[in-house]
Order: structure tokens, then sequence, then C-alpha cells
């Protein structure tokens, strides 16, 4: 489920939602959650929106962390504002 609503054709609420719980169970258990097995299809292989596709692929690397601040840089910005005070 991570990976099909993490995927970047979803709307940004789904994204959002499910790569923050993404982020909190790879936490918990970082070999269960890795993004090789829970990521968008993207990063684990190839997309399955097939002609649909975003053309713009998740690098296998990323961590949820970090799809989250380079999609959604004002989020993470706004989010570490609201912990420093």
């Amino acid at each position: 489920m991570i990976g099909q609503r993490t995927c970047r054709r979803n709307t940004d609420e789904t994204r959002i939602v499910m790569l923050q719980i993404w982020q909190r169970l790879y936490k918990l258990s970082p070999i269960l959650f890795a993004p090789d097995l829970t990521g968008p299809f993207c990063q684990r292989g190839s997309c399955m929106e097939k002609q649909m596709s975003c053309q713009n692929p998740i690098s296998k690397l990323w961590m949820p962390s970090d799809i989250l601040k380079a999609d959604y840089p004002l989020l993470i910005r706004k989010e570490m504002s609201s912990h420093e005070d």
C-alpha cells in the first residue's frame, strides 16, 4: 500500500500522509521498511503506470524523509520551524 500511495501520480494529501507513515515505520524497522521493499514502484524497479507515468522516478537511495524534502520542501521547512518554537 505504501508503494502504491507514495507514487507521484497520487494526490499530495495521500502522498504526504503515506510518506509520514512510512517514515515512522522505517524508524521502527529499517530492514522491513527499506526503500527497495516498500518505496514507490519507480524506486523499486519500474513504474506501473506505463504511458501515464510521471517520467520523474525517485532515487533508489532515498528514504521517506528525502522524498518529503524533495517534493514538499515548504512543508518540511514549516515543520522544522514549529519544532524550534
